[in-house]
């Protein structure tokens, strides 16, 4: 075999889909979901490689619109400059502006002075272009509902990525069938004289002078191939390893967790909801997203299913839902968690991998990329012109410090 791919399902398989040649792909299970939808819009820059890989993709027939929503009022993103007062405490406006004028005018003349303010947390970030009173009163509560551990524990750049770097590309709407997605990908990987595996029992990687010698799937043993990629998380890549697995790289795949994500599905009409809207405040959810007909509310990790029937209670006006249609899910290793020293470890354990000889795609890349990113990502990963590292670099780690220093709050959050 000249390439196999690993995936831990269907969904998985426009990742292996993107290979130029054939590929044979082993997946963990044969299950797929809706997760494949979490993104209403994706940013495309390689058209005809996206189609191939997902399927037809329909350009937004109305322009994309995002919004916030805080104590029973609906905003729409970007606020206006004289609008942002009603986002904000009625006792904290006045001293809300000041403070966000004197970090504006700091801000406006560090190039000057020379002035270096490190940003090492989310909240770093956020403070150092908002201020502090408009941290505590918005996106404080807004980064732990999504993120799940405290603001003072997230890497800056997760403050880069989701309130100031725009996506590039052409915006697509995904297919609203995900199973539609799973077709597509397996007619590609064929078409290619691929094939693929449902493993009935498990995986296994041996390893002997840290070299990988063969495969075990489902009790046989198979040569190492040319190419070997995994779109499994870090942690469940260590565990195809097992005892042969770098110690040292086992603690720093521990560390680098993903976060489990209940989302509930209701049918319904849009009215007057953007296509995506963010939650500020007591509500548990963070975020709402229309797929087709369909709203999809994601929540914090305070969550759980016995606060379903008190959620459809309390569902917003700005839209009609259908609380008899709820279907909720959970979402198992949804999105990664980016501690401060999550760069760090990423990297250590990507070039573990490829001196092995197996490349990290998808969620083993541990970053927040849509699918057409993802999928973008791994076309460059199987032309083999960059490393692992590289890729990194530029498609999965977003700098701490870049230009972003005149981030707007009337933005909020872009992705």
């Amino acid at each position: 075999m000249s390439a196999i791919f690993i995936g831990s399902g269907p969904n998985d398989l426009p990742l292996a889909a993107a290979h130029p040649g054939p590929v044979t792909v082993f997946l963990a299970s044969g299950e797929s979901s809706s997760e494949l939808l979490q993104y209403p819009m994706i940013r495309v820059t390689m058209p005809e490689l996206i189609k191939r890989c997902l399927g037809e993709l329909q350009p937004f027939s109305h322009k994309f619109t995002t919004g916030v929503y805080k104590a029973g009022t609906l905003h729409r993103l970007p606020l206006k400059f004289w609008k942002v007062h009603s986002l904000l405490p009625k006792g904290e406006v006045i001293a809300s502006a000041k403070e966000w004028l004197q970090v504006r005018l700091r801000n406006s003349t560090a190039h000057i002075s020379g002035a270096m303010i490190e940003e090492r947390t989310y909240r770093d970030w956020v403070i150092r272009r908002m201020g502090e009173s408009v941290y505590d009163s918005l996106y404080k509560s807004y980064a732990y509902k999504r993120w799940g551990i405290p603001p003072k524990s997230l890497s800056a750049a997760l403050g880069c990525y989701f309130h100031y770097v725009f996506p590039k590309g052409e915006p697509f709407q995904m297919p609203t069938d995900y199973q539609s997605v799973v077709t597509a990908a397996s007619n590609e990987i064929t078409r290619k004289g691929g094939t693929i595996h449902v493993v009935k029992q498990d995986i296994l990687l041996k390893v002997e002078n840290d070299k990988l010698r063969y495969l075990v799937v489902d009790g046989q043993n198979i040569d190492p191939p040319e190419s070997l990629y995994s779109s499994l998380a870090p942690l469940s890549l260590c565990d195809l390893l097992g005892d042969d697995c770098s110690k040292s790289v086992l603690v720093d795949c521990d560390f680098l967790h993903f976060r489990d994500v209940y989302e509930l599905t209701l049918t319904g009409e849009k009215k007057k909801s953007p296509d995506v809207l963010h939650f500020i405040g007591d509500l548990p959810c963070y975020q709402l997203r229309w797929v087709g007909n369909s709203a999809v509310f994601s929540f914090g990790p305070d969550f759980t299913p016995e606060d379903l029937p008190s959620f459809l209670d309390k569902l917003p006006k700005f839209a009609k839902f259908d609380p008899s249609s709820a279907k909720l899910i959970l979402l198992k290793n949804h999105f990664p968690i980016w501690h401060q020293l999550s760069h760090f470890r990423i990297r250590r354990v990507t070039d573990y991998f490829e001196k092995l000889g197996i490349k990290m795609l998808g969620k083993g890349q541990f970053g927040f990329m849509d699918p057409a990113q993802q999928i973008e990502t791994a076309h460059l990963a199987y032309q083999g012109n960059l490393s692992m590292a590289e890729l990194l670099r530029t498609k999965v780690e977003p700098p701490v410090r870049i230009p972003d220093l005149d981030a707007r709050l009337t933005r909020f959050v872009l992705q």
